[in-house]
């Protein structure tokens, strides 16, 4: 978790999802960006033309995937990720190796025309001037994508086998007046591709790296539970895997480390083999270290007959414990896990001690 926190550290929000894409999941993307962006104070002015951004990337994913496809080595990918200057947006779905060429030629027209041109060919298509395809329009949404970016499209195509490919298209949003000289994404995408393929690799279903607020963590916790527990692909009770993430999520907002006036952590779900695993990661505070060592220390010990016992007194006569919530949150989550949880302290780490816990359900 602490290598993945660092490799996103010029992230404020980095967000990425692989499964099924579907129409349910892009609120959840909005919501986030939403909370994110108009409470700060340099990229509020994009707030609205990234929301109208995601839909476009989501609706172009659905738009050109090829339904009813299931390739080992490939999910459906969607990323946003939000920085000091503005937000990048990648995603990837599978498609026929014979609409590469078509779809290669469409966006590199649409990358060559200036502003007026673009608005030119938008209401060329809008009028009927230009035909429609199979797979909705006459590349609307790219044209509607270049236009609210006002920078050129990336993309890149893998093929996977004799008949499809992955299609990654990423794009750029910056704040007004933002003049970079050098773009975030590269033509090739090759970052992107290599942080995709180390998601892939881990099994991870969902990540999650910024600050941890009640606005954010609330979509966060509808796509666990539509998204995730709800594509029935991993063998534990929606409930159980439920209670398990919010308790690690609350973790993290009672716990974290306050750095630059905000409680910032990371987070991932994986499918390891059928099972659910949840992995949370974040700063402290020097002085709750030791104590935290020796709470998990001694529950990592207890049999599971003492774990349960101790779990019932609890919710029997709480009483406030310096983990907070009577230290049910740790009982909830041994109790969920059948005590298979690991945990580190790395003491190496800018600005502080990084604490990470491993729950597998």
């Amino acid at each position: 978790m602490n290598n993945l926190f660092k490799q996103l550290e010029e992230d404020k929000i980095s967000l990425s999802y692989l499964g099924p894409i579907s129409d349910g999941i892009t609120d959840k993307f909005t919501s986030l960006s939403e909370s994110y962006l108009k409470n700060s104070s340099q990229l509020g002015k994009i707030s609205n033309r990234t929301c109208f951004l995601i839909a476009e990337c989501f609706q172009n994913t659905i738009r050109h995937r090829e339904d009813g496809v299931n390739l080992s080595g490939h999910r459906d990918f969607f990323h946003l990720g939000v920085h000091d200057n503005g937000v990048v947006l990648c995603t990837s779905n599978l498609i026929r190796k014979e609409h590469i060429a078509g779809l290669k030629e469409k966006i590199t027209h649409i990358n060559s025309l200036d502003t007026g041109a673009l608005k030119s060919l938008h209401h060329e298509v809008l009028t009927g001037t230009e035909g429609l395809s199979a797979k909705g329009g006459a590349g609307l949404g790219l044209i509607e994508m270049a236009r609210k970016s006002s920078l050129p499209l990336k993309f890149n195509f893998r093929e996977k086998d004799a008949v499809m490919a992955e299609f990654f298209l990423a794009l750029e949003l910056r704040h007004p007046g933002e003049t970079l000289p050098v773009a975030r994404v590269s033509d090739g995408l090759e970052n992107e591709l290599k942080f995709y393929e180390a998601l892939l690799q881990d099994n991870i279903l969902m990540l999650f790296k910024g600050e941890f607020s009640r606005e954010i963590v609330a979509p966060l916790i509808q796509m666990m539970d539509v998204n995730i527990l709800g594509e029935k692909e991993i063998a534990v009770s929606e409930k159980k895997g439920l209670i398990t993430f919010i308790e690690v999520i609350q973790n993290i907002l009672n716990h974290a480390k306050v750095i630059n006036g905000g409680k910032s952590g990371i987070f991932s779900i994986s499918n390891r083999q059928g099972r659910l695993v949840i992995e949370g990661g974040n700063f402290v505070e020097e002085s709750k270290v030791d104590g935290m060592m020796n709470i998990l220390g001694s529950l990592k010990n207890m049999k599971m007959e003492d774990v349960m016992s101790l779990y019932k007194q609890r919710m029997a006569v709480p009483e406030i414990t310096p983990e907070g919530n009577s230290g049910l949150g740790l009982l909830e989550k041994a109790r969920n896990s059948s005590m298979d949880f690991t945990y580190d302290f790395d003491k190496s780490s800018e600005p502080g001690t990084f604490f990470t816990l491993k729950i597998n359900l």
